[in-house]
């Protein structure tokens, strides 16, 4: 969970996604969709067919851009989760994690684990973040990307990111690839737009052959019901077992409301301090 300890260290990873977005903002605006409107051209000789294209394009690409750019700001922006002063104080809350039951499931029946750091018991799923210098509520891990850790509150704003800086890339590929082969091929063709389409070429495939894993392995934890940190113990211990089945998985993730499930708003089920589940007796966690 290490990160960048200065303020300015901490935001340096946010300026730079802010910088690669511009660059790819500006280059697939002026050389993809801007010729396509053929402005250098009498507006008699031009083509209706290539300007509905851009004009198609152009509405394309800014819905999908705003998506990402609205979801990478409710990631940066929404507190992940913190253990509310009711929760500490009241002693019901915490002996109510050794054995409830909820809908015909049984909650933990770990022994409390007490955090050190912030002197209180930590609900399940919780975990003290070095950065934030807290303990968040269904904790997955802290990105640096955003400069803020990702948990209960905005993992799905997260997973948004994630899944439109995909689709934005592709698309851009995808819109770039043809106009790129034809001016590979022309010898006539300006190097300035050959050379802005090359860079926007391979920085849509790195970023896709970075995220795109990514991205499935988070699809698998959410319809499993895990947190990385939860997979990463899983892996040692076998201990964790909130699966309730992949749609209320989903939903417990992206809310019951289904008009909302791809939008960057929006609150996940439950409160993050109470998880229903199954689960096997684990040793006292401190940290």
């Amino acid at each position: 969970m290490g990160g960048l300890k200065s303020p300015i260290g901490r935001f340096l990873p946010v300026c730079f996604m802010c910088l690669i977005f511009f660059v790819v903002y500006t280059i697939y605006v002026e050389f993809v969709c801007i010729p396509l409107f053929q402005l250098d051209v009498d507006e008699q000789y031009r083509l209706f067919n290539k300007q509905k294209e851009g004009y198609r394009q152009l509405v394309y690409f800014h819905v999908l851009a705003l998506l990402l750019v609205w979801s990478f700001v409710m990631t940066a922006v929404t507190d992940p989760g913190y253990i509310t002063d009711a929760w500490k104080e009241d002693e019901t809350s915490i002996y109510s994690c050794k054995e409830r039951g909820e809908n015909g499931t049984y909650a933990s029946l770990r022994e409390f684990r007490y955090c050190k750091k912030e002197g209180c018991y930590k609900p399940d799923r919780a975990h003290y973040c070095r950065q934030l210098r807290r303990n968040v509520l269904k904790m997955d891990h802290y990105c640096p990307w955003v400069a803020n850790c990702i948990g209960f509150y905005n993992y799905k704003f997260f997973f948004l990111t994630l899944l439109y800086s995909n689709t934005t890339c592709c698309y851009i590929l995808r819109n770039v690839y043809n106009e790129f082969i034809k001016l590979y091929f022309d010898p006539n063709s300006p190097f300035n737009k050959l050379f802005y389409l090359s860079l926007i070429t391979i920085l849509m495939l790195v970023i896709i052959g970075v995220v795109l894993p990514f991205m499935c392995f988070h699809i698998w934890l959410i319809l499993s019901n895990k947190t990385t940190i939860e997979f990463c113990e899983f892996q040692a211990s076998g201990t964790y077992n909130y699966n309730l089945g992949a749609l209320e998985n989903f939903k417990s993730v992206f809310g019951s409301n289904a008009l909302y499930w791809f939008l960057p708003c929006g609150y996940p089920a439950g409160d993050g301090l109470h998880f229903p589940g199954m689960f096997r007796c684990l040793s006292l966690m401190s940290v």
